[in-house]
């Protein structure tokens, strides 16, 4: 989780346009523009990969470790 916050703020720095937080707590009332809306998709495709990259990482230390 604390490695899924730091790719947020590294990714809202690098795009200031597209403000996360406040987007997904208000997704349901606005319909974001369309190049938002395509940012926040590669957004989450980031995210989801990052998270795989993250996990496959730990999966590695832990084989590691037990050598």
């Amino acid at each position: 989780a604390r490695s899924k916050r730091l790719i947020f703020v590294v990714l809202s720095k690098i795009i200031p346009s597209v403000d996360l937080p406040k987007r997904l707590k208000k997704k349901n009332t606005s319909m974001p523009s369309k190049k938002n809306f395509f940012l926040s998709n590669s957004l989450k495709y980031l995210l989801k990969s990052a998270d795989m990259a993250v996990f496959k990482y730990e999966k590695l230390a832990a084989v590691l470790k037990a050598i």
